[in-house]
């Protein structure tokens, strides 16, 4: 059973396509997202909002700064606060799960629920 959340996610992902619309569906069913184009951009704003964060969606096949170099950053940032998500391979630092590409977008709400833990 699918059911609305009212978390705050912090979305790492640098195609602009899959951003909106895994934004859009995760909005659409309550929850409240944070949009990063890279890892830095991601680092930043989780040194903004790292007491709302409650989960990380992270691609880790990223430009500029790749996916494991964001993990760690966010990781420094508040280890506490995250439970990572990955979006692509399975790799180090206590990942909750593993979302494939292309992304099933009501699988991937049950994901996002199951590591959220409701």
């Amino acid at each position: 059973m699918i059911r609305y959340g009212e978390e705050t996610i912090l979305l790492v992902e640098d195609e602009a396509k899959n951003r909106r619309v895994v934004a859009s569906i995760l909005e659409s069913y309550g929850y409240t997202l944070l949009q990063a184009a890279d890892g830095q951009e991601s680092f930043n704003l989780s040194r903004l909002h790292v007491e709302e964060i409650d989960l990380v969606l992270l691609d880790l096949n990223m430009s500029r700064m790749t996916g494991q170099e964001a993990l760690s950053a966010l990781w420094a940032v508040e280890p506490a606060i995250f439970t990572e998500l990955s979006l692509g391979k399975k790799h180090f630092l206590g990942v909750a799960g593993i979302i494939s590409k292309p992304i099933d977008l009501k699988q991937l709400v049950r994901d996002v629920q199951e590591a959220l833990g409701v």
